[in-house]
């Protein structure tokens, strides 16, 4: 859906079946904003988005618990998400 929308309104828009993907797409693409599902299967979303904020610091990112759970959402904030 949030894919859709994007790209309905000119939003250039890459969507990764995996986290494992977002270091290629990173050093090949310019990326301004990362929407990141911190619980994905089988993958450490708070690693990560850690990570991101260390190699690009200007790219903004907003992370999606997955569920309503506060600690999740808090944490994201502290690994440097712009908005959970």
């Amino acid at each position: 859906m949030i894919i859709d929308y994007l790209g309905d309104n000119d939003i250039r828009v890459t969507a990764l079946e995996s986290g494992h993907q977002i270091s290629e797409v990173m050093a090949r693409d310019t990326v301004d904003l990362v929407v990141l599902d911190l619980r994905l299967p089988g993958e450490d979303g708070m690693q990560i988005a850690r990570q991101l904020r260390e190699s690009r610091p200007a790219c903004r990112s907003s992370c999606s618990p997955g569920a309503k759970d506060e600690a999740d959402r808090v944490m994201g904030l502290e690994l440097g998400a712009d908005d959970t």
